[in-house]
């Protein structure tokens, strides 16, 4: 199936396309379902379709049923995330004796009103207690993730990507970056256009590269026999969301600066360089000007990235936010577990006083806590045990408490003292920033280094 001399033909199509044989096995597939379903060509030839509709964005999981039958389906389906609505059209295709002998799969973005309300009214709802669940506010619906404060810099934002300019969002773990950055995606005009999403502190240092950047068959021992795309290239046409910007290693940052400045990049083992359409947003949580101080970030990178500098506010600088949070919170959970939960007004002035130093993504947790805990109605001691067991120490408030005077003091020898100091610190790093490797960076020393004051920490 999928003669290659027809392929050229498929690219140009508007509409995904995608080719499966006999047993099931995804064989061809073009760019743009890629961009529907924002699952690389490299994640999904060759391997199974119910793989396939796995990592797709989109809600597919009937071409499953429509395979097994032999049977042909014509469906208007979501995006998970709340982005472009399609129309999938799946059909089986068939010998001269009627045997089955693949399918074909068509993915056209839907123009209908009706099912493009319906689109942005779905949401991803992440089963409760679902490993590394984060906020799950659409994007479209600014009234939510908006405060006052944050509102007044959207317009800015918007402004420098509509001239080709980089926009960096700081602030507090848990401020609800990433819904900002696919707010300024869709509104920018990116709707229906790729937004890849790269937490760059989850990346290898070793495989940085040709992950984000891709290579050519053949590059290095171990290469796939195909080559690969990089994330940079899937995103091409559309936004690069570069979360946790300050996490790139050192090493890989000059490239990365490169990439800024040419709008172009040249995969490992390549000989030419491409030329790519990309919008890029950053974030993160830590100080960049601290980490090019400290000789750990690139001075001409971090101006790069720092056109316009958006600083979202903590939760407890947007007092008006927290109530539809919480509306919005106990509404998915109501739906999810088939019974609504109520929070009152008395529970809801507990949250006020407590701050939430984790943000929207601590809200998200105590409001899960409770719909798992309580039968229907919250009372204010469920919030207080559910906020004892979800509580969060930022590293900000860390550091204040240790600068106040919480770290305590004890009269020793000079040398005994600043070993105990140091030990603290490393934690503290450790802590913050997940791994030994990265509060090396942090720290400004060698990885080995903190290995061996962490084990020394340890007899």
């Amino acid at each position: 199936m999928a003669d290659p001399k027809w392929h050229p033909l498929l690219e140009l199509m508007p509409d995904g396309v995608a080719i499966i044989d006999r047993v099931g096995v995804v064989r061809y597939m073009n760019s743009a379902t890629e961009a529907a379903t924002d699952v690389l060509r490299s994640e999904a030839l060759d391997r199974s379709l119910k793989d396939f509709i796995e990592r797709s964005v989109l809600e597919i999981s009937f071409i499953l049923e429509t395979f097994s039958a032999g049977a042909r389906t014509t469906r208007s389906v979501a995006d998970r995330f709340g982005g472009t609505p399609y129309t999938a059209i799946a059909r089986c295709v068939r010998d001269w004796q009627g045997n089955v002998i693949g399918m074909v799969l068509i993915l056209s973005r839907s123009s209908d009103p009706a099912v493009l309300d319906a689109s942005r009214n779905a949401s991803h709802e992440p089963a409760i207690g679902s490993a590394g669940s984060t906020a799950t506010i659409r994007a479209s619906d600014e009234a939510v993730i908006l405060g006052s404060a944050a509102a007044k810099h959207l317009e800015s934002g918007l402004r420098a990507l509509k001239i080709g300019s980089r926009v960096l969002l700081v602030g507090e773990s848990g401020v609800g970056k990433t819904e900002f950055a696919k707010l300024l995606h869709e509104r920018s005009g990116g709707r229906g256009r790729p937004f890849v999403h790269v937490n760059c502190g989850s990346i290898p240092e070793s495989l940085f590269e040709s992950e984000m950047f891709g290579y050519e068959r053949g590059s290095f021992t171990g290469a796939s026999a195909k080559g690969k795309r990089g994330l940079v290239e899937a995103a091409d046409g559309g936004t690069l969301f570069l979360d946790e910007i300050g996490e790139i290693p050192l090493s890989s940052q000059a490239k990365m600066l490169q990439f800024i400045e040419d709008a172009a990049i040249q995969k490992v083992g390549a000989t030419q360089p491409r030329h790519l359409r990309v919008q890029i947003i950053a974030a993160t949580n830590r100080v960049l000007a601290d980490m090019v101080n400290g000789g750990t970030f690139r001075k001409d990178l971090f101006f790069r990235l720092t056109v316009v500098t958006i600083r979202l506010p903590p939760l407890r600088d947007s007092p008006e936010v927290l109530d539809r949070l919480v509306d919005r919170f106990t509404a998915e959970v109501g739906r999810r577990r088939g019974a609504p939960l109520q929070i009152d007004a008395a529970c809801r002035e507990i949250l006020r006083k407590h701050q939430l130093p984790g943000n929207i993504r601590e809200l998200q947790n105590v409001i899960e806590h409770l719909a798992a805990v309580c039968p229907a109605s919250v009372r204010p001691r469920d919030v207080e045990e559910a906020l004892s067991q979800c509580e969060l120490r930022t590293v900000d408030e860390h550091a204040n408490h240790e600068m106040s005077g919480g770290y305590q003091i004890v009269v020793e020898p000079l040398a005994r003292a600043v070993r105990r100091f140091e030990q603290h610190v490393i934690q503290a790093a450790i802590a913050q920033t997940g791994s030994k490797r990265r509060a090396a960076a942090l720290l400004g020393v060698d990885a080995a280094t903190i290995s061996r004051k962490s084990r020394r920490d340890n007899t």
